[in-house]
């Protein structure tokens, strides 16, 4: 490949090199080596996770590689048969933070992980201690998992508050702040780097688009703070970035995405669009990709790419065991781990 790039290369962008595999990143003109090697295809280095169903009412976890397209297979299963959680995870575990367990129905305040390299059942971590919720957002490092906003004792957003746990360590959550505005996000996709978090859209629920988006400094406690607005007004988006770019696509009523820069603040620009319209769904991310769980209304049960350095169409990737709604996805390889 060519170390000479085409003149509208951000710098920041991250690429793969084909002849190299190994993955690049642009600064001062040119493309640098970066210490990771792609050339493993084994799903236990780069690990997608696909859980949470609502309306079917399904424990089952899915799993798939990040790096490789090609069909999720089972996991194990969560504790409950839980939709519209939070999940947020490290290089290690992934952990799922409330929900509701029945349709329309009981909203949990419970927490469960598993360990992502292995597969098999979850197991109890804690408990979500300011109330139960569904639809909550999430997102963290390595070190903390966040949730934040969602909705109870009914499926309209009332919640701005934001709480946190440290990972490695079990146990019910601690208060953070507050987001800017109460808001729910039906499908939870982790967004941001190792030192911010990335919310929206900020103030949507089920009746209410908005195109705000918020940020935390996730080794802090504190307020959300304004960040900028995506290009239109939308709920229920899929996400997902790598350290350096965010993505946030799909949601009522399109099918367009929007990226931002995580390290700086201000508006989002397009930045592609989905194959399929979806919303109610998630995304995962590894360096160099962002996978989407897509499909039809309430049918979402295929996996879309789109590769962060670049933008445009996304490109099919496989597909689930079952289709699922309201359904959340983490990795132990995304952009809060960089």
């Amino acid at each position: 490949m060519s170390n000479q790039p085409p003149i509208e290369v951000p710098q920041g962008a991250i690429r793969l090199n084909t002849d190299s595999q190994r993955l690049e990143f642009f600064a001062q003109d040119r493309w640098y080596e970066m210490a990771t090697d792609l050339s493993s295809t084994a799903t236990t280095s780069t690990r997608g996770l696909v859980a949470l169903d609502e309306q079917s009412a399904s424990a089952a976890i899915d799993y798939h590689s990040m790096t490789t397209a090609g069909n999720a297979v089972d996991f194990g299963d969560l504790l409950d048969t839980v939709g519209a959680g939070g999940f947020f995870s490290s290089a290690t575990r992934a952990i799922r933070v409330g929900g509701v367990t029945s349709y329309p129905g009981t909203f949990t305040n419970r927490i469960d992980f598993i360990t992502i390299a292995t597969a098999g059942d979850a197991t109890e971590y804690g408990d979500l201690a300011s109330t139960t919720r569904r639809g909550l957002m999430s997102g963290g490092n390595a070190t903390r998992g966040i949730v934040a906003g969602g909705a109870t004792p009914t499926y309209t957003a009332t919640q701005t508050t934001i709480d946190f746990v440290t990972i490695d360590s079990a146990g019910n959550t601690s208060s953070f702040g507050d987001l800017s505005s109460n808001s729910s996000l039906n499908g939870s996709s982790q967004i941001g780097n190792a030192t911010r978090g990335i919310f929206g859209p900020i103030g949507s629920n089920s009746g209410s688009l908005q195109n705000r988006i918020d940020f935390i400094t996730i080794a802090s406690t504190g307020d959300s703070t304004d960040f900028g607005d995506l290009s239109s007004a939308r709920g229920n988006t899929q996400n997902a970035s790598n350290s350096v770019r965010g993505v946030i696509t799909g949601g009522t009523p399109s099918q367009e995405g929007d990226f931002i820069t995580i390290a700086s603040t201000g508006n989002a620009s397009n930045f592609g669009e989905l194959i399929d319209t979806t919303q109610e769904s998630s995304g995962a991310s590894s360096p160099i990709r962002g996978i989407f769980v897509t499909g039809a209304p309430n049918q979402h049960d295929h996996l879309e790419a789109t590769e962060f350095a670049t933008t445009g169409r996304n490109r099919e990737f496989g597909d689930l065991t079952t289709a699922r709604n309201h359904n959340c996805s983490v990795s132990n390889c995304h952009g809060g781990l960089g």
